[in-house]
């Protein structure tokens, strides 16, 4: 189902509007099987989701003075996911480091809930019974971190994790100018992204050396980053990294940001040459020079990097390519 409406008002200004209501059925999703099959799952059509939201653009064309001329473009898409079925008639179920549950979102992390750490082992709480708190099945201990039992079982296990935040961002967009002024032109094109997280998995796995190291592939080879430093690295509690709750673990609200970004993707700078004698004597219809810069700046609150080189589970490991500033200087003619 999608609704337009398209005004325009004042002669210059224009605004289009359209809702949207899209159902993807009968997707692929692999549901989890007894162990005793010798398989983590099965893949099974029936994984319906729904995608709903706005788009609205605006533009307009300023005729500031008979010499100076602006013309602006602005978008902005809003836009919300909801799962609506499982294969096999399903509720919920765990996706690798994810939960999928009927009636919510599916891009959202699953956390545990951090509050600090212990710093002896009489502040790990004991049940009525004299039974220190665990993780499944391991007791806490001093320099554990503090994770909030949810369901006051006195264990903390994936039954306490909590379903938060959302990995692709709900409101994003773009804003276009151009702006003329005598026979100079300035193009400028932004990009914006608002109310998604990530988990900064590049910090995790550096505090998590002691699991890191052992492990195969790429992560465990420490000389790839252990000449830089972790960004706000006091920050961070400093848990026992030998313990064996997996203090480090990226799964938890530790190592959950704020991920919005507002970012200058390219300005061009153009001056016309038509004008001059030599381009007239020469027989040119057009003879344009510009400068072009891409990828300018990025402003993000997130603390580990640019959140656009994240996977799209919401995890920055930090070995994306940074995409890079670049310059371009060059001249454009017509004969």
């Amino acid at each position: 189902l999608e609704l337009g409406l398209d005004i325009t008002a004042f002669k210059s200004l224009s605004a289009r509007i359209n809702g949207y209501s899209r159902t993807s059925k009968n997707m692929l999703a692999e549901v989890p099987v007894d162990a005793a099959y010798g398989f983590t799952g099965k893949i099974l059509n029936g994984m319906n989701v729904r995608n709903s939201g706005i788009e609205l653009t605006l533009e307009n064309n300023f005729h500031l003075s008979p010499r100076l001329h602006w013309y602006t473009s602005l978008l902005m898409q809003y836009n919300r996911n909801k799962l609506l079925a499982l294969p096999g008639g399903v509720t919920a179920m765990n996706y690798g480091q994810r939960r999928l549950e009927v009636g919510k979102p599916i891009d959202q992390f699953w956390l545990l809930q951090n509050n600090g750490i212990y710093n002896s082992d009489e502040e790990v709480p004991v049940s009525g019974s004299g039974k220190a708190l665990t993780y499944n099945g391991v007791p806490f201990h001093a320099g554990d971190p503090r994770w909030s039992d949810i369901n006051n079982d006195g264990v903390i296990d994936d039954k306490d994790r909590v379903m938060q935040g959302h990995t692709q961002a709900p409101l994003r967009g773009g804003w276009n100018n151009t702006v003329q002024y005598g026979k100079w032109t300035m193009d400028l094109s932004f990009s914006y992204a608002l109310g998604n997280y990530l988990l900064n998995s590049e910090a995790a796995s550096r505090f998590d050396f002691a699991n890191r190291e052992g492990a195969e592939g790429l992560a465990g080879v420490k000389e790839i980053t252990f000449w830089q430093q972790v960004p706000d690295a006091e920050k961070y509690p400093r848990y026992n990294p030998w313990s064996l709750v997996k203090p480090y673990q990226a799964e938890q609200t530790l190592f959950y940001e704020k991920a919005s970004w507002f970012r200058l993707q390219s300005v061009t700078l153009k001056h016309d040459l038509a004008g001059y004698s030599f381009v007239r004597q020469s027989g040119l219809r057009k003879l344009q020079a510009y400068i072009t810069a891409q990828n300018v700046f990025t402003l993000t609150p997130f603390h580990g990097g640019d959140p656009a080189l994240a996977d799209y589970f919401g995890y920055n490991s930090g070995y994306a390519q940074p995409l890079p500033r670049t310059f371009t200087i060059g001249i454009t003619a017509d004969f």
